[in-house]
């Protein structure tokens, strides 16, 4: 069956467990993993996905493609996500593309025609960093003049979109769109406030190291970090005043942000990650936020800091430690910042508005009209 569009997401267990909920309307956490996917088909657009376990075979041929490519000094990404899709693939108007490790093996299958060019709409989430790994130009060059041929490649981060224009020469097809939230589920919730910090997240950018730093320095406040237990494995011990929680449901994570007083959520310098995602929600749960002014959280989403977020230094223990210890110490400033934090998200950041946009940035590529006026 021929599909308006076809979605190529990471097959996550998140994903597939809640594909279900989300493609029948119903509000959960998992909602913003899947790009609008929902939205799109109450706007009468046929839609396809990915979103299924890869099976063994495709495994298997996923692990001979990795090692070929890694082999030849490029960066593989994940063949056998693609595998269970290939005929939706092959037949869909557009594609919309989420992660670098779905777009580059579908870059190689359409360099070697074994896939064909339709619209592609690619939302980019650490692009450079995956193109500096190559390491031979001529391959990398080969993959550039494919990413040229898709019909956009969105950044969540405009730091991210001006490296790929000014260090790879993506000029035309690259576009800013900040990410939206949930402003609905996660809204402000009144419960008692045990944890005076919490920190979620489990990128590669996440900055646990100060993080642990800031709570040895301030051995009376409580910290609970939400992670994978991966990630969790090194930390090496931790002060006693913090509580490691891992693999916690997506469904919990309101929980745990209204019983908090504040959110830290520190990064390493890097084109795209500033725990953004994180940011938002617990914006929109008029929670204080203490982020770091880099990647996405630079420019582009309206982000003030002292008015809507506190803003510290990178990889700065210090500083990190003192904002904690200013909020905490006024509740008056910490409730004026989380009210304007909500504010803001609710006026400029809506997850309905981002999905609205990527809509129309669909269908402009399709000659679409489904229910354009609605």
């Amino acid at each position: 069956m021929r599909r308006d569009v076809v979605f190529l997401l990471p097959p996550s267990a998140a994903r597939v467990e809640s594909l279900n909920d989300v493609i029948t309307g119903r509000t959960v956490a998992e909602r913003y993993l899947f790009y609008g996917m929902e939205y799109f088909k109450k706007r009468g657009m046929s839609v396809g996905h990915n979103i299924r376990p890869p099976t063994a075979t495709a495994n298997r041929i996923g692990r001979v493609y990795k090692l070929i490519v890694n082999t030849l000094g490029g960066y593989a990404g994940d063949l056998a996500w693609l595998a269970g899709a290939v005929d939706e693939i092959r037949s869909a108007k557009a594609l919309l593309v989420y992660s670098d490790r779905l777009a580059l093996p579908l870059c190689y299958l359409r360099m070697l025609h074994m896939l064909p060019r339709c619209p592609t709409v690619y939302i980019s989430m650490g692009l450079p960093e995956k193109l500096r790994a190559f390491k031979r130009m001529g391959m990398l060059r080969s993959v550039m003049q494919e990413f040229k041929t898709f019909a956009s490649i969105i950044c969540l981060s405009k730091c991210e979109a001006d490296v790929l224009e000014s260090e790879f020469s993506l000029q035309n097809n690259v576009f800013f769109l900040p990410a939206g939230v949930d402003t609905e589920y996660f809204a402000p919730m009144q419960k008692q406030q045990d944890i005076d910090v919490l920190s979620i997240g489990a990128d590669p950018f996440r900055d646990f190291v100060t993080l642990l730093g800031a709570a040895k320095r301030l051995p009376s406040r409580k910290f609970r970090i939400i992670t994978r237990a991966a990630t969790a494995e090194g930390f090496g011990a931790v002060p006693r005043n913090v509580e490691v929680l891992t693999d916690i449901p997506m469904s919990a994570i309101r929980e745990h942000m209204a019983s908090s007083r504040c959110v830290a959520l520190p990064v390493r310098d890097n084109t795209y990650s500033g725990a953004t995602t994180v940011l938002l929600q617990a914006m929109s749960m008029a929670k204080p936020v203490i982020a770091n002014n880099v990647a996405a959280n630079k420019d582009g989403y309206g982000f003030a800091d002292g008015k809507n977020c506190v803003y510290v230094s990178v990889a700065d223990v210090e500083s990190l430690s003192k904002a904690i210890e200013r909020l905490l110490a006024n509740d008056e400033s910490s409730r004026e910042i989380g009210a304007a934090a909500r504010e803001h998200v609710v006026a400029a950041l809506s997850l309905e508005l981002f999905h609205e946009k990527l809509f129309r940035q669909v269908q402009s590529v399709t000659g679409s009209a489904a229910n354009a006026n609605s």
